[in-house]
């Protein structure tokens, strides 16, 4: 049986207490204590006995002189928001980003909770919008991925992340995936974990982004994430694949469109592979969105979650590469942030293929 790792000690000078709690919860890692009071810092700061396996974390926003003082009672300092400093981790930097300052190893992780796949579609649809929305949303409480598989690039841009970040071409690319560091690959950005796809088109990339690929990679980041979304690629056999391993399907339609055939065609492969009782509807651009969802629900046949309308905050955040659900202005925020409450609220669903 192999042992678990020494939990590293830490002290805080800081009042981000959901900060460290997940520290707590994800690594570890046992803390001392939480000091929010700069006469208690003092107190600690300067005690004469030295712990080994102790280190300190500083949050250099309230305790900025604290952070050249610290050094001989603690074998690590670990200092975020220090001005000036480029050695120091910003007062952004992600929980963990800090983890790995400290030196403190993760906890295993069960498994994911749910793999929420949205499923493809015509384009234009908002499909991209929505999984990384509904990714913001699930990285306020848990450890989220967000993969794109639509080799469109829409992820990409929307997180403004550089050309030269590599994603999940590259890392199926590699010789051995399984054993690949993945924050080689993995951008991050406000919490929220991104396998993005390659940043111009690639003719092999299909070679690549292949189900079996997927499926391996899907094992690998089950044991890493409590929840993992998938933003598909409007391959309806490549859906068909990945449907039956996932526990939750998401399909976005635009109310404006007349026929909706190919979400007629969508259901019917659900209907196929097994996977349609997993499957629900968001209705996107809806003018009335009551009347707009009940007709989607009659002409695709499957439960509508919700209709979401549109305003001209959403473009203006998209533009600024935020999150729209960020955004306490944006009424399509606010629907979204609702929408993700039933999704979550969902009955956990078997997958088809264990």
């Amino acid at each position: 049986m192999i042992a678990s790792p020494t939990s590293l000690q830490v002290r805080f000078l800081t009042r981000n207490c959901r900060l460290v709690d997940r520290l707590q919860t994800n690594y570890y890692l046992d803390v001392l204590g939480v000091i929010g009071d700069k006469s208690d810092a003092e107190h600690i700061l300067h005690r004469p006995e030295r712990d080994p396996n102790a280190a300190l974390f500083i949050d250099a926003s309230l305790f900025p002189e604290y952070e050249d003082e610290a050094g001989p009672n603690y074998t690590r300092v670990v200092v975020i928001g220090a001005v000036g400093r480029e050695d120091r981790l910003p007062l952004t930097a992600t929980v963990d980003a800090i983890a790995s300052a400290l030196g403190a190893e993760p906890r295993p992780r069960p498994g994911s909770r749910d793999h929420v796949v949205f499923s493809p579609g015509r384009g234009g649809t908002g499909k991209s919008t929505w999984s990384l929305e509904t990714a913001r949303c699930a990285s306020f409480e848990e450890k989220v991925i967000l993969v794109e598989l639509d080799i469109r690039g829409s992820l990409r841009c929307f997180l403004d992340a550089p050309p030269q970040q590599e994603g999940v071409y590259e890392l199926l690319r590699s010789p051995d995936f399984n054993s690949a560091d993945l924050a080689d690959f993995v951008y991050v950005k406000d919490e929220l974990h991104a396998l993005l796809g390659p940043a111009e088109r690639r003719d092999d990339a299909s070679r690549s982004l292949n189900p079996t690929n997927v499926l391996r990679l899907l094992e690998v980041l089950r044991r890493r994430y409590d929840r993992i979304f998938f933003d598909l690629p409007a391959n309806m056999a490549f859906a068909g694949t990945l449907w039956p391993h996932c526990q939750s399907t998401i399909m976005v339609i635009d109310a404006e469109d007349p026929s909706l055939h190919w979400a007629k065609a969508t259901t019917s492969l659900l209907e196929e592979t097994g996977a349609r009782d997993k499957c629900h509807v968001v209705v996107n651009f809806a003018h009335s969105p009551g009347e707009d969802a009940a007709k989607a629900e009659l002409t695709v046949g499957l439960p509508v979650l919700g209709a979401v309308s549109g305003d001209l905050a959403c473009r203006e955040i998209q533009h600024q590469h935020r999150f729209i659900v960020d955004d306490k202005r944006s009424r399509v925020g606010e629907q979204i942030r609702n929408i993700w409450k039933e999704i979550k609220a969902l009955p956990a669903a078997l997958p088809v293929a264990a």
